[in-house]
């Protein structure tokens, strides 16, 4: 977790900025990632509310592709805009066809979030 003094309106404010999801394919070779970020108002009166980013992690270099109130919001953002940088600028060095690593993260967290439901409602049969 990381906090970070913003400037507004002539105050300093605190924001906390805390990983909360890291999605890599496997089977890539390379060291890859989607990573997906909380920022917390962190108790201030900042003019914002919470809200997620969601960045792709190529080696050493980190860029944002998305932002959105939840994770799952901010993921489609992010698919919405790496499918947008391919069809204005294609692809480089995949020699074929362009894969969107933000679409496979949405079905990850979608598989995850299924087995958490199964999981509840197996814990609520266990209560009975």
């Amino acid at each position: 977790m990381m906090v970070k003094d913003l400037f507004w309106n002539g105050k300093t404010w605190k924001a906390l900025i805390q990983e909360v999801l890291w999605f890599r394919d496997e089977e890539s070779k390379e060291p890859n990632a989607v990573v997906v970020y909380e920022v917390k108002n962190g108790g201030s009166k900042l003019p914002f509310h919470d809200f997620y980013i969601v960045t792709y992690k190529y080696g050493p270099k980190e860029y944002v592709y998305g932002v959105g109130r939840f994770p799952l919001d901010a993921l489609e953002d992010a698919e919405r805009n790496w499918d947008r940088q391919i069809n204005e600028y294609g692809c480089y060095g995949t020699g074929g066809e362009c894969t969107n690593p933000f679409r496979e993260a949405i079905k990850a967290l979608e598989k995850m979030e299924k087995l958490k439901e199964k999981e509840e409602s197996n814990n609520i049969l266990l209560n009975y």
